[in-house]
């Protein structure tokens, strides 16, 4: 998996690109520099001076804008086959809808699937997310990945810069497939593959080596095809760059014809892409909209009858919420019905918590509890908010009409995947009745 990237505005004015230390080359889109071969080595030639009274020389098609010394580039392989940078940058163009993982509520994995639309020419990509619609730039770092940057403060050390996830592509007869994991082509023997926070090369001669994402340049490094249960597979060994990580280990990828590795994540063993391009803008965003209405806070509140900026209702504390978590300071009190039910219990196979007392058995005197669940009259099941008690209490009978105060902070709640993103109550105490 890749992550993160992320440049300050001083850095940018210092010649920084994505974390490198000034003055670091770096990859650039295929044929932007024309690397010029010489006897003893190479130099770096614009385009347009290439035939002003030059010698004619081949372009190196991986356009590898790094300085390498000793190190004869003239035995590598162009990888034609990778195609024209415009044909290739024409292909990423498109409407997609990237996510997390789809699986169970409340997945560390799980992210709210966003449609993105990349555009032919230029490098703004639209985002929606569901709400609203924002703005990244394209920064296509190598053949292979590329970044979504947009503005980030950094509030430790209070600059402005850039930061954005790191995606690998592909392309193959017009088509780009898109991804997280490990991924490259295959060209004859050779290969390019965006793996190891880097790039890795296989050239000619079955040499590997491997540009870092925040190095400077080329390195020996160690990887290859071979056959592991009679398939072609290409392998690799990730090094350990910062104390305490484990010694190189190796890593094995699939090889399908000229795919290396794969774009596709596993849900319940399943692949499905990380990208999944649809027809047009308004496909892919009816997509992002359903999950939406199923799993954004805000939505479920306002179909309760929530009001942003209402504190005094179920509904409306979860739509305040949802909206802007940080407006919710101090102490907040909150009017609903106790329900014991969790969102999802009505199923005849849902088993009671242990030990616990039929819905409409009277309370025990000797039973106390620390929490409670409210909702709003109307709609017992979602949205509900979880007041954890300051003392326990006698537990108070389903449907009973209460009004509870207590301090906001992030709750799980079971009507929604999305963690953490309702509001629970802490210290929290029955006022009413």
């Amino acid at each position: 998996m890749v992550g993160q990237r992320r440049i300050s505005a001083r850095q940018a004015r210092r010649g920084w690109t994505t974390g490198q230390a000034p003055g670091a080359t770096r990859w650039t889109t295929v044929q932007a520099i024309v690397l010029a071969l010489t006897a003893g080595g190479c130099r770096k030639q614009a385009p347009e001076a290439a035939g002003s009274g030059a010698a004619e020389v081949a372009p190196i098609t991986l356009a590898i804008a790094v300085e390498v010394e000793d190190t004869p580039l003239d035995d590598k392989p162009t990888l034609a086959a990778l195609g024209d940078a415009a044909a290739r940058r024409a292909a990423l163009a498109g409407s997609y809808v990237v996510s997390g993982d789809e699986g169970s509520r409340g997945s560390s994995d799980y992210t709210p699937p966003l449609a993105l639309t990349i555009p032919a020419t230029g490098d703004t990509v639209t985002i929606w997310n569901g709400r609203a619609e924002t703005t990244a730039r394209l920064q296509l770092d190598s053949p292979c990945e590329f970044v979504l940057m947009t503005k980030h403060h950094d509030a430790d050390t209070g600059l402005d810069g850039e930061e954005g996830p790191i995606y690998h592509w592909r392309v193959h007869d017009g088509v780009a497939e898109v991804g997280r994991n490990d991924l490259g082509v295959r060209v004859g023997e050779g290969a390019l593959v965006c793996a190891d926070h880097g790039v890795l090369i296989i050239d000619a001669h079955g040499r590997c080596m491997r540009h870092p994402s925040y190095g400077r340049t080329l390195e020996a490094a160690r990887c290859g095809f071979r056959q592991d249960g009679g398939k072609d597979v290409f392998y690799y060994y990730s090094e350990a760059r910062f104390a305490g990580e484990p010694a190189a280990k190796e890593v094995v990828l699939a090889v399908d014809d000229w795919r290396i590795g794969t774009a596709a994540v596993l849900d319940d063993d399943q692949p499905r892409p990380w990208f999944r391009r649809y027809a047009d803008q308004a496909e892919a965003r009816a997509v992002v909209d359903a999950d939406a209405r199923a799993n954004d806070p805000l939505f479920i509140a306002q179909a309760a009858g929530g009001v942003v900026g209402d504190r005094t209702t179920v509904p409306g504390l979860v739509a305040t919420f949802a909206a802007d978590e940080k407006s919710l300071t101090g102490t907040v009190r909150v009017s609903g019905v106790v329900v014991r039910r969790r969102f999802g219990d009505d199923d005849p196979a849902a088993e009671p918590p242990p030990e616990a007392p039929a819905e409409d058995e009277p309370a025990r005197p000797s039973e106390r509890v620390d929490w409670l669940r409210l909702a709003d009259g109307a709609h017992r099941d979602k949205p509900t908010i979880t007041c954890d008690l300051a003392a326990a209490i006698v537990r108070i009978p389903d449907g009973t009409a209460i009004t509870v105060e207590g301090t906001v902070e992030p709750g799980d709640e079971a009507w929604t995947k999305r963690a953490f993103a309702a509001p629970s109550l802490k210290d929290c105490r029955v006022v009413m009745p």
